[in-house]
């Protein structure tokens, strides 16, 4: 998302330039509705290159242009998420553990733990330890949110379910039956080498000074 501020009533359009030398990048979507295409390649240093002229219909508003995803293969990560779901008959025990980074150089702050849960499992019967968890009907899901995580810090939680009918394996679970998701945001810290520029279009000069917010959105799957 971008936001602009500027002295004068005129506003200009600018470019945006993504480099991503070590090409994590895995997928990339533009917002049409303020942004161009104009280059995705690679340049002279074999750094995969992406440019963007972006034109905001006003100021102090933030806009929409550019949303990508990185390889699976990015490391470090900021966060570790473990899991573990028992099934006991026609009860079922959740737990997961959130781990922040060790070597993160700031706080991760307004984390958000979802985790989807199949067809069979009674939402309405939901409890957690700490208390917190609300579950969402329409999307089956249980949401935790946490304040912040210090770096090496660790985030216990526990629900408890019970079960329309029970699983044919009774014990553990494969965890692809309850995927987890974890969003989190860090304003001064960035795991990939992914660098950002704005710098003015040709035919519209301008001096052009950047501030960058961070956030992150980590997409877990235990592996069977």
């Amino acid at each position: 998302q971008v936001q602009m501020k500027a002295d004068s009533t005129v506003y200009v359009p600018f470019n945006l330039i993504l480099r991503d030398p070590k090409k994590h990048i895995k997928s990339l979507q533009c917002d049409k509705n303020h942004a161009d295409k104009l280059h995705h390649g690679v340049d002279n240093e074999n750094v995969a290159r992406y440019k963007y002229i972006v034109n905001l219909p006003r100021p102090d508003h933030y806009f929409p242009v550019l949303r990508y995803k990185c390889s699976s293969k990015l490391r470090p990560l900021p966060l570790r998420v473990q899991s573990k779901i028992r099934d006991e008959g026609l009860t079922c025990a959740v737990a997961i553990q959130v781990s922040s980074n060790p070597e993160n150089k700031e706080l991760l702050k307004t984390l958000f733990i979802k985790m989807t849960v199949p067809s069979n499992v009674k939402g309405e019967t939901l409890t957690t330890e700490p208390r917190g968890g609300k579950w969402n009907k329409s999307e089956r899901s249980i949401l935790w949110s946490v304040e912040e995580l210090d770096a090496g810090e660790k985030f216990l939680l526990h629900a408890f379910f019970e079960l329309s009918k029970a699983f044919s394996n009774n014990g553990t679970l494969p965890m692809k039956k309850f995927p987890i998701q974890v969003r989190c945001k860090c304003m001064y810290t960035q795991f990939s080498n992914i660098a950002l520029d704005v710098v003015p279009v040709p035919n519209y000069p301008c001096q052009v000074e950047t501030k960058f917010a961070r956030r992150f959105f980590v997409t877990y799957q235990k592996e069977e």
